[in-house]
């Protein structure tokens, strides 16, 4: 009966009942399959999104990479052109003493050891004409080929810090400690590393130098060159002819050299820097009252200063007209680097080098100033490079081509008869051989009394120039 009742109630003979159990079975397998099947798209769609992320965080990193590299290498090329110069010298370093490591030494004593070729200038001597030269060949590898490793002039006077501490190891241990590395620190790493990298392998330096910084004579220094045979290199330009040169190189208005800012503001409260003539600084540097930088340190007194120092000092002799010039003789005779030399005789770029270049004349900016301090310029409305450029342009419209234009004030009879009397001093002491040669003494003397070196004794008399009935009108038109 109770099978009755639940056949009745289901209303199905058992072929149905099978029939409709095996579309059941059929449509849950169907919702598994489709399940499984929507689980499967998922996944796979999050194996492609984290595969997707995976390649961009990739990306990135390279990106990342590259940017910070870029960053870091224009922060290093940044510094200035010498320190170019140096990296491609650190980059290349590895290169040129595997080269060089098989050679001998070309210049050294008995011991051979290898040769730390140390011009130390001084300036307005053709020191940048040998500095771009030895830049140059480096770039060129022709002083790899002379066993010669080059050190840029900037990078040893900025660990002066380091130097002046009376140890190198003063300097290396901190820098050791900085991840970030200072300026200091980095200048530091590439000053140690090349010259321990030359003395490791046996090569020669080459190190020019004219500045004021007296680092050559400091123990620290000795210790960065220990192992190295020093043959120091003075240039000698007469005395009477380096003066004025380097005078207005002293006082020379160059806007894009640092420490030059006291010559581009008025003097007074700007804090400005006033032009003494050449006489007044001729005085000061006579009575030692006032050390005036870089018209102390010419030739005769860098060769005093360095023989206290180093044994083995040569002069190189601007004016031995028997050789073919000052850049010839020192590759050639004093570093002795066979290539660099035959570069030096038959490359193109190297052959036109100027040695002795002229310096501007200081007139604008000292016509400016006897301006501004007569209260003529007005110091709110005008700054002193504009008031220097329009002199300048005034100039250039009146057709004055030289200092002989302009009234002068002149070096005395007694300033003039004093640095002859030192010019043929120097020049018998520095090199007595050649001063009593017929291209010493008495080309001295007659060099000295041609009209452009009395010229180069001379300054414009800027009062005389702002007085001036003309000049005042220029510039009561510039106030307008």
């Amino acid at each position: 009966m109770l099978r009755q009742g639940t056949t009745n109630r289901n209303n199905q003979s058992p072929t149905q009942h099978a029939l409709s159990t095996s579309v059941a079975s059929a449509q849950k397998m169907g919702r598994i399959q489709k399940q499984k099947s929507r689980r499967f798209s998922r996944m796979t769609s999050i194996i492609f999104f984290a595969l997707l992320f995976g390649m961009f965080l990739i990306m990135g990193s390279v990106c990342l990479y590259e940017y910070t590299f870029q960053a870091r290498a224009l922060i290093s090329t940044a510094v200035d052109a010498d320190e170019r110069v140096f990296s491609k010298v650190n980059d290349n370093i590895e290169n040129e003493a595997a080269a060089a490591s098989d050679q001998k030494a070309i210049v050294g004593n008995e011991d051979d050891s290898p040769t730390f070729v140390f011009h130390v200038g001084p300036t307005k001597t053709g020191t940048t004409t040998i500095q771009t030269a030895l830049s140059l060949l480096n770039i060129q590898g022709m002083l790899a080929k002379d066993n010669f490793v080059y050190v840029p002039r900037r990078i040893i006077p900025r660990i002066e810090p380091c130097i002046q501490k009376l140890s190198i190891a003063n300097c290396s241990e901190p820098c050791q400690e900085e991840a970030k590395a200072s300026k200091l620190c980095f200048y530091y790493r590439k000053a140690d590393a090349i010259i321990s990298k030359a003395r490791e392998n046996r090569q020669n330096v080459v190190y020019s130098y004219e500045g004021d910084v007296s680092f050559e004579m400091e123990k620290a220094f000795q210790e960065l060159i220990n192992g190295f045979n020093v043959k120091a290199v003075v240039s000698y330009r007469r005395y009477f002819q380096w003066l004025p040169s380097a005078y207005n190189s002293r006082y020379k208005p160059d806007e894009d050299r640092p420490g030059r800012k006291t010559l581009n503001v008025w003097p007074g409260s700007d804090g400005g820097e006033t032009i003494p003539t050449l006489g007044n600084a001729l005085e000061k540097i006579y009575l030692e009252s006032d050390r005036i930088a870089n018209l102390e340190g010419h030739s005769f007194r860098r060769l005093e200063e360095i023989s206290t120092t180093y044994k083995n000092v040569e002069v190189i002799n601007m004016h031995d007209k028997g050789k073919p010039g000052l850049l010839h003789d020192f590759v050639c005779n004093v570093m002795q680097a066979r290539s660099s030399c035959e570069e030096i005789i038959n490359g193109d770029r190297l052959s036109n080098l100027q040695e002795n270049p002229t310096s501007e004349s200081l007139r604008h900016d000292q016509i400016a100033i006897a301006a501004y301090q007569n209260g003529i310029i007005d110091s709110k409305k005008f700054t002193r490079p504009e008031v220097r450029e329009a002199i300048r342009q005034h100039e250039d419209e009146l057709g004055y081509t030289s200092l002989n234009n302009y009234p002068l004030t002149c070096l005395s009879r007694s300033q003039i008869a004093k640095l002859l009397d030192n010019s043929l001093q120097h020049e018998k002491q520095m090199l007595p051989e050649f001063f009593t040669a017929s291209a010493g003494e008495d080309v001295l003397r007659a060099d000295f009394d041609t009209p452009k070196a009395q010229l180069s004794f001379c300054g414009v008399d800027a009062e005389k120039v702002i007085n001036d009935e003309a000049w005042r009108g220029f510039f009561e038109k510039l106030e307008k």
